[in-house]
């Protein structure tokens, strides 16, 4: 399931690329070509954001996790293996966010780039 996941998210975020890229393609003047990329920046940089604000997400739990493991250590109690599989759930469901996120910030770096190099170049 990770990898259709990881699939979906460079698809959708392909699409996004293909669409910026010929729709400022095919504009032809030079005012209409600019308006439409300064929109496709905000929505970009809309997105950056949320996608930062999930690294902050991620970068919780792995504290939480840690202090997890400390305190599982301190109290010196039997591991059951529900638990132990919990805490590896929980890490493994952290990177494939971490994943997706980098994913979804390498778009949308390729298509703040499309954009600026549309409205720099004429």
């Amino acid at each position: 399931m990770a990898l259709f996941s990881y699939i979906y998210h460079f698809f959708v975020n392909f699409m996004l690329l293909a669409t910026a890229y010929f729709g400022l393609s095919l504009l032809g003047q030079y005012d209409q070509r600019a308006m439409l990329a300064i929109m496709i920046l905000i929505y970009a940089l809309l997105r950056t954001v949320s996608v930062l604000r999930s690294f902050s997400f991620m970068h919780r739990v792995e504290r939480l996790e840690h202090e997890l493991h400390r305190f599982m250590s301190a109290i010196a109690t039997t591991d059951t293996v529900g638990r132990r599989q919990l805490v590896s759930d929980v890490a493994l469901s952290r990177h494939h966010g971490e994943l997706k996120a980098y994913i979804d910030l390498l778009f949308l770096s390729l298509v703040a780039l499309l954009c600026l190099a549309r409205i720099i170049m004429t």
